[in-house]
């Protein structure tokens, strides 16, 4: 795992051993940036989403903030094993397991992604219809 000297907020993950290393094992809460250099959603969402990674930081948050790229052989097993086709999506994780649903957000911020950080840091069950109402 590297983590990128530019964005010590947002963990990268560059393969599973990586998820597996720094999310699932440690049973860390979780919130996973899934993109593609070539999606031009996903780098306008980059610099919202370590600011938002950073704001967590700031406020003692103990939720990690993670990256991946779904290009390449990797980003391809990482995505799959994810059920993710579509980027850009974010996947949450509590204590190394998946929470909740995949969610596709287009902008930031988002009342979706927000809601489901909220549900997430809160410890509350997932919450569907009330995430998935949100724009």
């Amino acid at each position: 795992v590297s983590e990128d000297q530019k964005n010590p907020y947002v963990v990268k993950v560059e393969s599973l051993a990586d998820l597996n290393d720094e999310v699932i094992r440690p049973q860390k809460d979780c919130v996973l940036f899934l993109s593609a250099q070539y999606c031009r959603t996903c780098k306008y969402l980059a610099p919202q989403y370590t600011k938002l990674a950073r704001s967590n930081s700031l406020n003692d948050g103990d939720l990690v903030f993670a990256k991946t790229n779904t290009v390449g052989k990797v980003g391809k097993e990482v995505s799959k094993a994810l059920g993710v086709d579509a980027v850009p999506t974010f996947v949450l994780f509590r204590n190394g397991k998946r929470f909740g649903t995949t969610l596709s957000v287009s902008r930031m911020p988002s009342k979706k992604l927000n809601a489901a950080l909220e549900l997430l840091t809160m410890g509350d069950d997932w919450d569907g219809k009330k995430v998935m109402s949100l724009k």
